[in-house]
């Protein structure tokens, strides 16, 4: 069973109607990353990874490192990127949302929340805070379409909401993920979302669910193999939609900015050439659950590579599994 969704502009819905046919715009975006580096080799022999699967992951999927900090807790990870996202908002009471994008639908004990000790530690007093799952690593991008909503709806053109995500790979089963490519690092990203603001503009957004793969790792081989199968079809697909929704051509695309792996099998089918693709961090990094996207935009940001005017095609895949793209104009500098 498949589910999609675009992000299309609806005039005059909202209750007053001032915010609805504005664009979602990226005010503001931080990230951040542990300092202690550890390599594939450290991680692998606990995991139980043999040297086979290792090799496998360095030299076919480009994992070298990540970022792992056991003596940082989970706010720790976060509350850099939230803080450096909100360093120019004079007065916190326009923050009138915390959307809390997370992979890992337990990241905390039962007893607390969160969404609300983030809210509380950044003083975000007049907030409303809440967490998303369920889209496992695509829920960023499915968070700041949800703030851009909220906003829309909430129809004060001063209102801001604050999108964070991060988590700590707790346990063996949602770290080693070395079947599908990957073993889990550490990193949190953070992003002041508007409607109509001076920021970066959200053009449009795509997502889809194929639902017959919602067993995640748990799926059995021959249901995995078929979701390997589907996923480079499915991610171009969404990047097609994007790209069409946004009223752009595939070559007005400048880079695309996307969850930590190699997108050879991708950028191949689109026919783009694979410098195109921002790939820094992948060896440096790992995945790292969805903060992938917003921390590789914050670096290409910190090292020059973003320009004004250009467009940028953000996509991550959600294991269950969630495809999705968003294209975001990067604004000049005045205008930010």
């Amino acid at each position: 069973m498949t589910f999609s969704t675009a992000y299309t502009p609806r005039p005059g819905n909202g209750p007053q109607g001032a915010l609805d046919d504005q664009p979602t715009t990226l005010e503001a975006w931080g990230a951040y990353v542990p300092s202690r580096s550890v390599s594939l080799e450290d991680v692998g022999g606990p995991l139980g990874l043999t040297r086979a699967q290792m090799k496998v992951l360095r030299r076919v999927y480009g994992v070298r490192d990540m970022r792992l900090d056991p003596e940082q807790s989970l706010f720790d990870l976060i509350l850099p990127a939230a803080r450096a996202a909100l360093k120019e908002v004079t007065d916190p009471s326009t923050v009138k949302y915390l959307l809390y994008g997370h992979a890992t639908q337990e990241v905390t004990p039962s007893t607390m929340d969160a969404a609300d000790v983030l809210r509380t530690s950044l003083g975000l007093h007049d907030a409303q805070a809440f967490g998303l799952t369920q889209q496992n690593c695509a829920i960023g991008l499915a968070a700041i379409d949800m703030a851009g909503a909220l906003l829309a709806m909430d129809g004060d053109p001063a209102a801001r909401a604050l999108v964070v995500t991060g988590e700590k790979p707790f346990a063996k089963l949602n770290q080693d993920y070395h079947s599908l490519g990957s073993v889990m690092g550490e990193a949190a990203s953070a992003c002041l979302v508007a409607r109509g603001g001076r920021g970066d503009r959200v053009r449009s957004y795509v997502t889809r669910t194929r639902g017959e793969f919602a067993d995640g790792i748990l799926m059995d081989q021959e249901t995995r193999e078929r979701a390997n199968n589907a996923h480079d079809p499915e991610v171009c697909d969404v990047i097609r939609e994007a790209i069409a929704q946004a009223g752009l051509e595939l070559d007005d695309i400048h880079r695309f900015v996307h969850y930590n792996s190699l997108m050879i099998e991708v950028s191949t089918e689109l026919g783009v050439d694979r410098d195109r693709f921002f790939t820094d961090n992948l060896p440096k990094y790992s995945h790292c659950y969805a903060s992938d996207v917003m921390v590789n935009y914050t670096t290409m940001r910190d090292t020059g590579q973003l320009e004004a005017g250009r467009h940028y095609l953000f996509t991550a895949t959600g294991l269950g599994a969630t495809y999705s793209a968003m294209v975001v104009t990067h604004a000049p500098e005045g205008d930010r």
